[in-house]
């Protein structure tokens, strides 16, 4: 019998795993569908189903599951999963041999997924990623510094999977010269960071820049004063929900 479901992904609770009485099932059944693959336990609930069930995957289907990690990814917590298209045979287990183990209980049902169709990463939430690129006096092209710190906050986007919704870029400038030029200055700035961003994967359509010249700084200057702190693009990236299937 060949039935689509939702499989979903869930941690191994007491409570998930109480109860082993269920009787054999005559024989295994197939199923496909979409598995959600949470990185701190290997079990799912079907759809419609209370219990938790266990999985196993072959090794061909492990390498497609792993090929989805993006470069760099290191999953720091459950909000990040795996989407995955699977065909599978599920076994019912026999509660007298606990053919497939217990862990603070004994499992009623076993899926051995044998092929993975398609797997995707669903980008997760994450706390809001802010850092401080400088610049030098009258420039707006990013120097090593400036690139390293733009490299930082992509590698930690990339490393935490992050569902980036909003990036806000905003220039600013000392107070050395006409204000019109500051402002001028730091719109390029802010270009020239949010383009460095969009070239590195940060998708550009969440991306907004904007100059403030030499306005609304931490410490406000006199006129004419030069200060290397003031001439800064602040890059503020947020991902607060996560991705959904």
């Amino acid at each position: 019998m060949k039935t689509t479901l939702k499989l979903i992904a869930a941690a191994i609770t007491a409570t998930a795993l109480a109860g082993c009485a269920s009787a054999p099932e005559p024989s295994p059944q197939h199923y496909s569908g979409v598995l959600l693959y949470w990185f701190e336990g290997q079990s799912f609930r079907a759809e419609g189903e209370t219990e938790t069930w266990a999985f196993g995957m072959s090794p061909e289907a492990m390498q497609v599951v792993a090929n989805a990690y993006p470069e760099g990814y290191q999953p720091s917590g459950s909000h990040t999963v795996i989407a995955v298209d699977v065909e599978g045979e599920l076994q019912p287990v026999d509660p007298a041999v606990h053919r497939y183990g217990c862990v603070g209980g004994c499992y009623n049902h076993y899926l051995t997924i044998s092929h993975v169709i398609r797997a995707r990463l669903l980008r997760g939430a994450c706390q809001t990623i802010s850092a401080r690129v400088y610049f030098a006096s009258n420039a707006a092209a990013l120097d090593a510094a400036a690139t390293a710190i733009v490299d930082g906050a992509v590698s930690e986007v990339r490393r935490e999977a992050c569902n980036v919704s909003r990036v806000s870029v905003v220039g600013h400038t000392d107070t050395v010269g006409a204000a019109a030029r500051n402002l001028e200055l730091s719109r390029n700035r802010a270009t020239a960071v949010g383009d460095a961003l969009a070239t590195r994967g940060i998708d550009a359509a969440v991306i907004s820049a904007e100059g403030a010249g030499e306005e609304r700084l931490p410490h406000q200057a006199a006129d004419n004063v030069a200060e290397p702190t003031s001439r800064y693009v602040e890059i503020t990236i947020e991902a607060p929900t996560a991705e959904t299937p």
